[in-house]
């Protein structure tokens, strides 16, 4: 990431199903459920070295794209950020390179990308500025950051048994459960517009 650089930014639907599973390999992956025993023809979320395993597959697949457009690609699992200094370039490069997954077989998540180029992006939970070249905590996440820490604070007063062995991140985990046990808002964001519109919503 260069400073002046525009970006667009991608997501792979469903990133591990996309990757079958060996026949003779499935009768690893067998579970019950109700009675009755099934596997897995596409690799589980479950398994610990399924990011690798998806990793590895998608690096060549990058590098096919960095070999054939002018541009800087980066991917953290199924998180894909695009740079290039010109911004009509990257422009008319970003839908070429989806169609290029698309025809890899890959799932876009339309909800997920951004085919705007902007210096401004959210990127990995982050949000990154290439004109002043800084990264920050989105508002909305600073806000939940401190909401849990508040709620931990609070609960360890309370003296309650079960909180005081709970380290700040396990109760970070289950910050959904606290926000439904307290029929709190929970404040989803989508970045599919040039600019950034949250609509608020409850968890039922």
């Amino acid at each position: 990431m260069e400073k002046g650089d525009y970006a667009t930014t991608l997501d792979i639907k469903d990133a591990f199903l996309h990757i079958r599973v060996s026949p003779t390999l499935q009768p690893y992956f067998v579970f019950m459920f109700k009675m009755r025993s099934y596997t897995y023809a596409a690799l589980p979320f479950g398994y610990k070295r399924s990011p690798y395993i998806f990793s590895k597959i998608l690096f060549k697949d990058i590098q096919t794209i960095s070999k054939t457009w002018p541009v800087k690609i980066q991917a953290y699992m199924d998180d894909i950020v695009i740079l290039c200094k010109n911004k009509e370039s990257i422009k008319t490069y970003t839908p070429q390179i989806i169609k290029f997954q698309m025809d890899l077989g890959q799932r876009i998540s339309y909800q997920n990308y951004r085919t705007i180029p902007t210096s401004v992006f959210q990127y990995l939970g982050q949000l990154f500025n290439t004109n002043d070249m800084t990264v920050q905590m989105p508002h909305q996440k600073k806000l939940d950051e401190e909401q849990i820490k508040r709620l931990d604070i609070e609960m360890l007063k309370e003296g309650d048994s079960e909180s005081k062995g709970l380290s700040y991140n396990n109760q970070k985990d289950q910050l959904s459960k606290i926000l439904i046990r307290d029929n709190l808002p929970i404040y989803e964001c989508s970045t599919i517009n040039e600019e950034q519109s949250c609509r608020q919503r409850r968890l039922v």
